[in-house]
């Protein structure tokens, strides 16, 4: 594109490609993902695809949140292959490479977070989530390596799953997304053939996916085997018994495999997590009655009379 120098590959799939790279008007690092499309596929077909790619990038790099990594730049560019007569179209997005590292990496170094770490990051995603929905937007791919924590401890959205220049018809299409996909985050209603796009819901399941790992220190099993056998499905509880009950709960509510069980906006997985408000230090609560008899002196004595004594011993004799 004449502004872009590529640097090394950090991943590669059947679909997508993704480099490390710099733009040389500014000096500044880039990560570039380069989409590329369907062997075979129509000059036809694959014109409304790449069309539809730019609308979608156009929507995604209007994004403002603290949350989400934009991209800063998408553009489409036409390559002949050595041994190909017809030119290649080939779909490129480009976004910022922060200072700090993906979830993944923090759990590859530490194995888990604290539960105030989850919660906070937490939190701050699922207010970016939040802003991308009210959008008409889902991230679609949610996944520890997507999930970025800057320097400042702050948690953000990157690599929002956008249009590929696949058919959605074609069945190569699910087995060339599966070679760069990651399952054990993947909803259930995403593992068809039939390409459903990503849901509210499901971006929910794949956020709460990601706090189980972060919290137990262990890679989900995937929805599949969940519903083929679901005693393999290990609870929060029994790989890590510190984390609190409201916390478990949450995150057993997000993973649930029907999409109605689970939180219906993210604002309502966030509104689960939060903590309780203290007491106010001014407000205190009302003091036993033994603290009260002692501050404001005893009760006077009532005299009791012989018929008194006499029904107390009574009373006595026939408990005994």
């Amino acid at each position: 594109h004449g502004r872009y120098r590529v640097d090394r590959l950090m991943e590669i799939g059947a679909r997508e490609a993704r480099y490390i790279g710099w733009d040389n008007q500014d000096g500044a690092a880039e990560v570039i993902s380069e989409l590329m499309p369907q062997p075979d596929l129509d000059l036809g077909p694959l014109d409304v695809l790449t069309k539809a790619f730019e609308v979608e990038a156009d929507a995604l790099s209007r994004l403002q949140h603290p949350g989400i990594i934009p991209p800063t730049d998408f553009f489409c560019l036409q390559a002949t292959e050595p041994g190909q007569s017809e030119a290649q179209v080939n779909a490129y997005l480009v976004r910022q490479a922060s200072a700090g590292q993906t979830l993944a990496e923090v759990l590859e170094q530490r194995g888990t977070v604290t539960e105030d770490e989850a919660l906070r990051w937490a939190t701050q995603l699922l207010d970016a989530l939040d802003h991308a929905h009210r959008q008409g937007i889902c991230h679609g791919n949610l996944v520890p390596d997507h999930i970025f924590i800057s320097s400042d401890g702050s948690a953000a959205l990157t690599d929002f799953e956008l249009l590929a220049l696949w058919s959605p018809s074609d069945p190569r299409t699910w087995t060339a997304k599966r070679v760069m996909g990651t399952p054990e985050y993947l909803p259930p209603e995403r593992w068809g053939i039939r390409q459903d796009r990503a849901e509210p819901t499901g971006d929910i399941y794949s956020l709460g996916a990601c706090l189980y790992h972060a919290l137990t220190g262990e890679q989900p099993i995937t929805a599949r085997e969940r519903t083929s056998n679901p005693y393999h499905f290990l609870q929060v509880k029994a790989l890590s018994p510190r984390v609190s009950g409201r916390a478990k709960a949450a995150v057993l509510k997000a993973m649930s495999l029907a999409p109605d069980k689970r939180f219906r906006t993210a604002g309502e997985m966030a509104r689960a997590l939060q903590i309780a408000e203290p007491r106010d230090a001014n407000t205190r609560a009302a003091p036993p009655p033994a603290i009260m008899l002692a501050r404001f002196g005893r009760r006077p004595r009532r005299r009791i009379g012989l018929w008194g004594w006499l029904g107390s011993v009574l009373g006595l004799g026939l408990a005994a």
